[in-house]
Protein backbone atom coordinates (compact mmCIF):
# COMPACT_ATOMS: atom_id res chain seq x y z
CA UNK A 1 0.00 0.00 0.00
CA UNK A 2 2.65 2.57 0.91
CA UNK A 3 4.74 1.46 -2.77
CA UNK A 4 1.41 2.58 -4.29
CA UNK A 5 1.03 5.79 -2.74
CA UNK A 6 4.80 6.34 -3.37
CA UNK A 7 4.30 5.57 -6.68
CA UNK A 8 1.18 7.90 -6.85
CA UNK A 9 2.68 10.26 -5.06
CA UNK A 10 5.28 10.40 -7.73
CA UNK A 11 3.03 10.44 -10.57
CA UNK A 12 1.33 13.60 -9.04
CA UNK A 13 4.75 15.62 -8.64
CA UNK A 14 5.59 14.37 -12.56
CA UNK A 15 2.12 15.85 -13.38
CA UNK A 16 2.35 18.99 -11.61
CA UNK A 17 6.16 19.52 -12.94
CA UNK A 18 4.50 19.24 -16.34
CA UNK A 19 1.84 21.10 -15.64
CA UNK A 20 3.72 24.43 -14.88
CA UNK A 21 6.71 23.65 -17.95
CA UNK A 22 3.10 23.60 -20.10
CA UNK A 23 1.86 26.73 -18.39
CA UNK A 24 5.26 28.59 -18.24
CA UNK A 25 5.96 27.90 -21.75
CA UNK A 26 2.22 28.72 -23.35
CA UNK A 27 2.88 32.42 -21.14
CA UNK A 28 6.18 32.86 -23.40
CA UNK A 29 6.13 36.34 -24.80
CA UNK A 30 7.07 36.45 -28.40
CA UNK A 31 8.61 39.59 -29.93
CA UNK A 32 8.66 40.21 -33.47
CA UNK A 33 10.81 42.91 -35.25
CA UNK A 34 10.84 43.86 -38.67
CA UNK A 35 13.41 46.04 -40.32
CA UNK A 36 14.37 47.80 -43.95
CA UNK A 37 17.20 49.96 -44.14
CA UNK A 38 18.60 51.93 -47.71
CA UNK A 39 15.28 52.36 -49.47
CA UNK A 40 16.85 55.18 -51.66
CA UNK A 41 14.22 56.54 -53.19
CA UNK A 42 12.28 53.47 -54.18
CA UNK A 43 8.57 53.48 -54.40
CA UNK A 44 8.03 49.94 -56.36
CA UNK A 45 8.03 47.98 -53.34
CA UNK A 46 6.47 50.16 -50.46
CA UNK A 47 2.85 49.47 -51.15
CA UNK A 48 3.59 45.90 -50.49
CA UNK A 49 5.54 46.79 -47.40
CA UNK A 50 2.87 49.14 -46.01
CA UNK A 51 0.09 46.45 -46.34
CA UNK A 52 2.10 43.62 -45.02
CA UNK A 53 3.44 45.36 -41.58
CA UNK A 54 -0.29 46.39 -41.37
CA UNK A 55 -1.20 42.71 -41.31
CA UNK A 56 1.51 41.62 -38.71
CA UNK A 57 0.39 44.55 -36.48
CA UNK A 58 -3.42 43.74 -36.60
CA UNK A 59 -2.59 40.66 -36.01
CA UNK A 60 -0.27 40.42 -33.24
CA UNK A 61 0.72 43.19 -30.77
CA UNK A 62 3.66 42.39 -29.74
CA UNK A 63 5.24 44.01 -33.20
CA UNK A 64 8.18 46.25 -34.38
CA UNK A 65 8.86 47.98 -37.80
CA UNK A 66 11.97 49.53 -37.68
CA UNK A 67 14.11 51.40 -40.28
CA UNK A 68 18.13 51.80 -40.61
CA UNK A 69 18.74 54.90 -42.71
CA UNK A 70 19.28 55.66 -46.80
CA UNK A 71 16.07 56.95 -47.72
CA UNK A 72 17.24 59.32 -50.55
CA UNK A 73 18.58 59.41 -53.74
CA UNK A 74 19.21 57.26 -56.63
CA UNK A 75 15.69 55.69 -56.82
CA UNK A 76 12.05 56.53 -59.49
CA UNK A 77 11.55 59.26 -56.67
CA UNK A 78 14.70 61.25 -56.81
CA UNK A 79 13.47 62.50 -59.96
CA UNK A 80 10.59 64.28 -58.63
CA UNK A 81 12.93 66.63 -57.09
CA UNK A 82 11.00 66.98 -53.64
CA UNK A 83 13.89 67.07 -51.46
CA UNK A 84 13.34 63.98 -49.40
CA UNK A 85 9.52 64.42 -49.26
CA UNK A 86 8.33 61.83 -51.42
CA UNK A 87 9.76 59.39 -49.61
CA UNK A 88 9.41 60.21 -46.32
CA UNK A 89 5.79 60.78 -46.92
CA UNK A 90 5.37 57.05 -48.08
CA UNK A 91 7.42 55.89 -44.81
CA UNK A 92 4.57 58.16 -42.60
CA UNK A 93 2.07 55.59 -44.48
CA UNK A 94 4.16 52.23 -43.31
CA UNK A 95 3.58 52.49 -39.56
CA UNK A 96 7.52 52.72 -38.51
CA UNK A 97 7.87 52.39 -34.66
CA UNK A 98 11.95 54.03 -35.19
CA UNK A 99 14.20 55.31 -37.92
CA UNK A 100 17.52 56.74 -37.95
CA UNK A 101 19.25 59.07 -40.41
CA UNK A 102 21.87 57.37 -43.03
CA UNK A 103 24.47 59.44 -44.71
CA UNK A 104 21.96 60.17 -47.26
CA UNK A 105 19.85 61.86 -45.32
CA UNK A 106 21.60 64.74 -45.19
CA UNK A 107 22.01 65.54 -48.66
CA UNK A 108 19.54 68.20 -48.06
CA UNK A 109 20.11 69.90 -44.97
CA UNK A 110 19.76 69.11 -41.32
CA UNK A 111 17.08 71.67 -40.93
CA UNK A 112 15.06 69.92 -44.75
CA UNK A 113 16.03 66.75 -42.22
CA UNK A 114 13.97 67.47 -39.57
CA UNK A 115 11.25 69.73 -41.49
CA UNK A 116 10.31 66.32 -43.17
CA UNK A 117 10.54 64.19 -39.89
CA UNK A 118 8.31 66.85 -37.89
CA UNK A 119 5.19 67.19 -41.02
CA UNK A 120 5.31 63.68 -41.24
CA UNK A 121 5.84 62.51 -37.53
CA UNK A 122 8.82 60.20 -38.90
CA UNK A 123 9.72 58.45 -35.47
CA UNK A 124 13.71 59.17 -35.47
CA UNK A 125 16.30 58.24 -33.07
CA UNK A 126 19.67 59.92 -32.48
CA UNK A 127 21.41 59.53 -29.67
CA UNK A 128 25.05 60.95 -31.25
CA UNK A 129 23.65 64.11 -32.48
CA UNK A 130 24.05 67.75 -31.92
CA UNK A 131 22.09 69.71 -33.88
CA UNK A 132 21.93 74.01 -33.98
CA UNK A 133 20.17 76.40 -32.57
CA UNK A 134 19.40 77.61 -35.32
CA UNK A 135 17.16 74.44 -36.31
CA UNK A 136 13.39 75.52 -34.57
CA UNK A 137 11.72 72.95 -32.59
CA UNK A 138 14.34 69.88 -32.64
CA UNK A 139 13.43 67.00 -30.49
CA UNK A 140 15.00 63.77 -31.82
CA UNK A 141 15.17 61.41 -28.86
CA UNK A 142 18.13 58.98 -28.67
CA UNK A 143 15.76 56.26 -27.46
CA UNK A 144 12.76 54.46 -27.01
CA UNK A 145 11.17 51.98 -24.82
CA UNK A 146 8.53 50.15 -26.04
CA UNK A 147 6.13 47.77 -23.98
CA UNK A 148 4.51 44.47 -25.05
CA UNK A 149 2.97 41.55 -23.09
CA UNK A 150 5.50 40.95 -20.52
CA UNK A 151 8.65 42.39 -22.07
CA UNK A 152 10.09 45.60 -22.83
CA UNK A 153 12.15 46.57 -25.68
CA UNK A 154 14.95 49.20 -25.64
CA UNK A 155 15.66 50.91 -29.21
CA UNK A 156 19.12 53.26 -29.13
CA UNK A 157 19.71 54.71 -32.71
CA UNK A 158 22.65 55.98 -33.88
CA UNK A 159 22.77 58.40 -36.37
CA UNK A 160 25.34 57.59 -39.87
CA UNK A 161 28.71 59.58 -38.80
CA UNK A 162 29.52 59.20 -42.60
CA UNK A 163 29.15 62.49 -43.51
CA UNK A 164 29.96 62.31 -47.38
CA UNK A 165 26.63 63.74 -48.13
CA UNK A 166 26.65 66.29 -45.56
CA UNK A 167 25.92 69.63 -46.66
CA UNK A 168 25.67 72.53 -43.61
CA UNK A 169 26.76 72.47 -40.44
CA UNK A 170 23.45 72.63 -38.47
CA UNK A 171 24.04 68.85 -37.37
CA UNK A 172 27.27 67.42 -35.52
CA UNK A 173 27.48 63.65 -35.50
CA UNK A 174 29.98 61.77 -33.16
CA UNK A 175 30.63 57.95 -32.89
CA UNK A 176 31.65 57.94 -29.30
CA UNK A 177 31.57 53.83 -28.26
CA UNK A 178 32.17 54.57 -24.62
CA UNK A 179 29.02 57.42 -24.89
CA UNK A 180 27.26 54.76 -26.42
CA UNK A 181 27.80 51.72 -24.13
CA UNK A 182 26.79 54.50 -21.41
CA UNK A 183 23.14 54.91 -22.81
CA UNK A 184 22.85 51.28 -23.05
CA UNK A 185 23.91 50.77 -19.59
CA UNK A 186 21.12 53.11 -18.68
CA UNK A 187 18.62 51.12 -20.81
CA UNK A 188 19.63 47.71 -19.57
CA UNK A 189 18.29 48.92 -16.41
CA UNK A 190 15.00 49.41 -17.98
CA UNK A 191 14.34 47.07 -20.42
CA UNK A 192 14.60 43.49 -21.17
CA UNK A 193 15.69 43.09 -24.30
CA UNK A 194 17.86 45.83 -26.26
CA UNK A 195 18.21 46.60 -30.06
CA UNK A 196 20.88 49.03 -31.76
CA UNK A 197 19.86 50.36 -34.55
CA UNK A 198 23.01 51.69 -36.81
CA UNK A 199 23.88 52.41 -40.56
CA UNK A 200 28.02 51.94 -40.79
CA UNK A 201 27.79 48.53 -42.93
CA UNK A 202 28.82 45.08 -42.08
CA UNK A 203 32.18 44.61 -40.95
CA UNK A 204 31.65 48.10 -38.21
CA UNK A 205 28.89 46.46 -37.10
CA UNK A 206 30.91 42.90 -36.29
CA UNK A 207 32.95 45.52 -33.87
CA UNK A 208 30.29 46.62 -32.55
CA UNK A 209 28.77 43.19 -31.79
CA UNK A 210 32.35 42.73 -29.71
CA UNK A 211 32.56 46.31 -28.55
CA UNK A 212 28.87 45.93 -26.70
CA UNK A 213 28.25 42.64 -25.52
CA UNK A 214 25.11 43.76 -23.83
CA UNK A 215 22.96 44.03 -26.80
CA UNK A 216 20.81 41.68 -28.16
CA UNK A 217 20.18 42.88 -31.70
CA UNK A 218 21.70 45.14 -33.71
CA UNK A 219 20.19 46.28 -37.20
CA UNK A 220 22.22 47.74 -39.47
CA UNK A 221 22.65 48.65 -43.17
CA UNK A 222 24.72 50.92 -45.95
CA UNK A 223 26.68 48.26 -47.58
CA UNK A 224 23.06 46.58 -49.00
CA UNK A 225 23.77 43.43 -47.75
CA UNK A 226 21.36 41.20 -47.58
CA UNK A 227 21.77 38.32 -44.38
CA UNK A 228 19.52 35.14 -45.11
CA UNK A 229 21.24 32.91 -42.55
CA UNK A 230 21.50 34.45 -38.88
CA UNK A 231 24.55 36.09 -37.91
CA UNK A 232 24.95 35.34 -33.99
CA UNK A 233 27.77 35.68 -31.63
CA UNK A 234 27.12 32.91 -29.08
CA UNK A 235 29.57 34.49 -26.94
CA UNK A 236 27.87 37.52 -26.37
CA UNK A 237 24.53 36.16 -27.58
CA UNK A 238 24.33 39.15 -30.26
CA UNK A 239 22.21 39.00 -33.54
CA UNK A 240 23.24 41.09 -36.57
CA UNK A 241 20.87 41.17 -39.38
CA UNK A 242 21.17 43.07 -42.52
CA UNK A 243 17.64 43.68 -44.92
CA UNK A 244 19.44 44.75 -48.52
CA UNK A 245 17.94 47.98 -50.75
CA UNK A 246 15.19 49.01 -52.31
CA UNK A 247 12.67 47.71 -50.27
CA UNK A 248 13.20 44.50 -52.13
CA UNK A 249 13.16 42.27 -48.73
CA UNK A 250 12.09 42.84 -44.87
CA UNK A 251 14.03 41.68 -42.55
CA UNK A 252 12.39 39.63 -39.27
CA UNK A 253 13.98 38.35 -36.38
CA UNK A 254 11.60 36.43 -33.47
CA UNK A 255 12.53 36.90 -29.60
CA UNK A 256 11.22 34.50 -27.17
CA UNK A 257 10.84 35.39 -23.65
CA UNK A 258 9.85 33.63 -20.73
CA UNK A 259 9.61 36.37 -18.23
CA UNK A 260 13.33 36.41 -17.27
CA UNK A 261 15.55 35.54 -20.16
CA UNK A 262 15.45 35.49 -24.06
CA UNK A 263 14.71 31.72 -24.54
CA UNK A 264 15.40 31.61 -28.58
CA UNK A 265 15.56 33.87 -31.57
CA UNK A 266 14.61 33.66 -35.06
CA UNK A 267 16.28 35.93 -38.30
CA UNK A 268 14.91 35.60 -41.72
CA UNK A 269 14.47 37.25 -44.64
CA UNK A 270 11.48 38.39 -46.49
CA UNK A 271 11.34 38.79 -50.54
CA UNK A 272 8.70 41.89 -51.27
CA UNK A 273 6.89 40.64 -54.27
CA UNK A 274 4.68 42.21 -57.00
CA UNK A 275 2.10 39.76 -56.04
CA UNK A 276 1.82 40.61 -52.55
CA UNK A 277 -1.27 42.32 -51.15
CA UNK A 278 -0.99 46.11 -51.52
CA UNK A 279 -1.66 49.09 -49.46
CA UNK A 280 -3.83 51.25 -51.88
CA UNK A 281 -3.41 54.40 -49.58
CA UNK A 282 0.26 54.07 -50.46
CA UNK A 283 -0.58 53.02 -54.04
CA UNK A 284 -2.74 56.12 -54.20
CA UNK A 285 -0.12 58.67 -52.64
CA UNK A 286 2.76 57.63 -55.12
CA UNK A 287 0.40 58.27 -57.73
CA UNK A 288 -0.38 61.73 -56.70
CA UNK A 289 3.51 62.70 -56.31
CA UNK A 290 3.82 61.48 -59.69
CA UNK A 291 1.02 63.51 -60.89
CA UNK A 292 2.47 66.54 -59.31
CA UNK A 293 5.89 66.45 -59.66
CA UNK A 294 8.31 68.74 -59.53
CA UNK A 295 5.44 70.98 -58.11
CA UNK A 296 5.69 69.45 -54.77
CA UNK A 297 7.08 71.61 -51.87
CA UNK A 298 10.69 72.47 -52.07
Amino acid sequence: MKILKLALFNAFLLFAALFIQSAAYSDETRITIFHTSDLHDHSQNIPQIARFIDDQKKNDPNVLFVDTGDWFNKGDLTELETRGEAIVSLMSLCRYDAVIMGNHEYSFGARRLIELATRYSLPLLAANCAWSSDIPSVDVPASKIYQFDGASVAVLGLASHYLNHKVDDLVNVHFDIDAIRSLLDELDAQADILVLLTHVGGKTDLELVEQLPRVDLILGGHDHHIYREMVYNDQVKTILHHSGRNGECLGKIVFGWDGKSITDREATIIDITQDMPADPRVQMRIQELKIRTPQLSR
